[in-house]
């Protein structure tokens, strides 16, 4: 569920800002599947 709203998130940001603040997303994206970033909810 919370995946869930993050990738929608993340998609209205990529059709807003284009390549622009997204690119932030997606290196923090990256960080996160890395396992370099720890996340709690």
């Amino acid at each position: 569920m919370i995946l869930k709203f993050i990738f929608y998130f993340y998609k209205y940001n990529y059709y807003i800002y284009k390549n622009k603040i997204v690119k932030g997303y997606y290196n923090i994206l990256l960080e996160l599947l890395s396992g370099n970033l720890s996340f709690e909810y």
